[in-house]
């Protein structure tokens, strides 16, 4: 399969080649003609993106593979947190953002449960895979690529 992902990423074209398909690189505003004309099979990308960009009408196959883990930041500057806030302001703040990474994930799953299932309802098959054979597949493909993030990322992200 000819799978769209985006340019110049080597790490999703060397992951998607371990998958065992043809990654070709696509612009995003590309890729709903190029699933109509056959110039890509599919794509990966989030799944919101996914619908909302209506890929869905293009592509009737979904397959969940919760290959990627999408992280959301909360930032600030050092100097501020060093210098300017107290202790009890830090730890308000560690707290809240603890609290929002919750509600975040719950409003996430809600999101994505709806749209599987408006999905389906417009004809879309949908398929859980097995996520052990998309991990033991790039386990070449991470050990190549620790020298960029280190042995203590890796460990943090990988699955048991």
């Amino acid at each position: 399969m000819k799978i769209r992902i985006p340019a110049g990423n080597k790490l999703y074209e060397d992951s998607w080649a371990a998958y065992g398909t043809l990654p070709v690189a696509l612009a995003m505003d590309e890729v709903y003609t190029g699933l109509e004309q056959g110039v890509i099979d599919g794509c990966e990308m989030p799944i919101d993106t996914l619908y909302y960009s209506g890929l869905h009408e293009a592509a009737k196959y979904l397959a969940l593979t919760n290959h990627m883990m999408y992280l959301q930041y909360i930032m600030i500057n050092a100097d501020i947190w060093n210098n300017q806030l107290t202790e009890e302001e830090r730890t308000i703040f560690n707290e809240t953002a603890a609290e929002i990474e919750e509600y975040h994930n719950e409003l996430m799953k809600k999101m994505i449960d709806e749209i599987v299932e408006d999905m389906k309802s417009k004809g879309v098959t949908v398929t859980e895979i097995n996520m052990k054979d998309f991990i033991d597949a790039t386990i070449p493909v991470l050990e190549k690529w620790m020298d960029d993030w280190g042995r203590d990322v890796y460990d943090a992200f990988r699955p048991n």
